[in-house]
């Protein structure tokens, strides 16, 4: 499989599954990031794939044959290859291994019926396998009595910081966030008879002010995981995973991104500046929305990272589950792809030749 050969007849689903069954294969080293990422980042391009303009399908192509052979290149499989596995939701909603991205892939994979029902499977259940203390353990906590505080939005506009996580890791800052006491001590009360609708909306509102509002040097990994992770663990709420523990779950990943990496307190009554992408989008008319929509799948579908292929998917996603914050979510998107601007690489075999081909 070559990244530069466009000429091939496979249909869109054959190709996704060509590429899965690539990266369906853990490496023998311990997973590095891109490594993590592949198995999301092949389902996220996959699912945007569906919703790119004509002009840009071949590029976007080219992008998924560019992730299994890059991952092909990463280095010799495990040996011997793990056995096929299950993963028990609620296992996967606690862990922090691989990352804590398991409920992502969950969240996409039942989105892509070209891939099989397990994929992804083994790179996490070896992960896990690796680091079995990597998990979150307050959310399991019996919840005290009580009545909501209902102030949770303002309990994460400017959280107080739990001290230096030592990186910017998911596994340090989440560590430290809950460690520290922070999760608790935050988010113990107003949580208390919270429902997953009523979390959803307040913690992805968060998450997406956070990437418009606050420290820019923080939006292409802490502000795209702020959203990312948490709306993927309450999917799996939706299917079956306790709601009371992913509504911690996600709650703690928000306040440890904002209590870390955050500068400023958010407001949402913010509106950005009408010379930037996000104000852009403030101000266009349904027409105008509809062609930057194109655009942002486009950016997207074909951009070499895959936090920024994540992340705009999230964004397609929050903006349709809250029509009320619809341009919020869309311009977050947009902030974040103006940030990557110029589209870096311009050695890499898709992005080189143009992204509109």
């Amino acid at each position: 499989m070559s990244a530069t050969d466009t000429s091939t007849t496979a249909t869109d689903a054959e190709l996704v599954a060509e590429c899965a069954a690539v990266i369906d294969v853990p490496k023998a080293v311990p997973a590095n990031s891109f490594m993590l990422h592949a198995p999301l980042e092949l389902l996220a391009r996959a699912i945007l794939l569906d919703r790119v303009p004509p002009r840009s399908r071949s590029a976007a192509r080219a992008r998924l044959r560019w992730l299994a052979d890059t991952y092909a290149a990463a280095g010799p499989s495990i040996d011997p290859l793990p056995p096929a596995t299950d993963l028990d939701v609620d296992t996967m909603v606690l862990s922090l291994a691989a990352a804590g991205h398991a409920p992502i892939l969950l969240s996409l994979r039942r989105r892509v019926s070209a891939v099989p029902a397990g994929f992804g499977n083994p790179l996490v259940a070896t992960e896990v396998d690796r680091y079995p203390d990597w998990k979150l353990t307050w959310p399991c906590a019996r919840q005290t009595s009580g009545p909501s505080s209902e102030d949770l939005g303002e309990r994460l506009a400017a959280p107080s910081s739990p001290g230096d996580p030592g990186s910017d890791f998911i596994y340090p800052t989440m560590h430290l966030t809950e460690t520290s006491g922070l999760a608790a001590d935050v988010l113990e009360a107003p949580l208390r008879g919270m429902r997953v609708d009523d979390a959803r909306r307040i913690l992805l509102r968060t998450a997406a002010r956070s990437m418009l509002q606050d420290n820019r040097d923080a939006a292409p990994y802490g502000w795209t995981h702020c959203l990312t992770m948490p709306q993927a663990v309450l999917v799996a709420a939706d299917h079956g995973a306790d709601p009371d523990i992913a509504i911690k779950v996600a709650a703690t990943y928000v306040l440890g991104f904002r209590a870390t990496q955050g500068r400023v307190r958010i407001d949402s009554s913010w509106t950005p500046p009408p010379d930037t992408a996000a104000g852009a989008i403030w101000s266009a008319g349904e027409d105008e929305l509809t062609h930057i929509i194109d655009e942002l799948v486009t950016f997207g579908a074909i951009h070499p990272d895959a936090h920024v292929a994540k992340y705009t998917l999230a964004c397609l996603d929050a903006a349709d589950a809250d029509p009320e914050e619809r341009r919020m979510f869309l311009a977050a998107a947009a902030h974040l792809h103006e940030w990557w601007k110029p589209i870096p690489f311009e050695d890499d075999p898709i992005v080189g030749r143009g992204a509109r081909q």
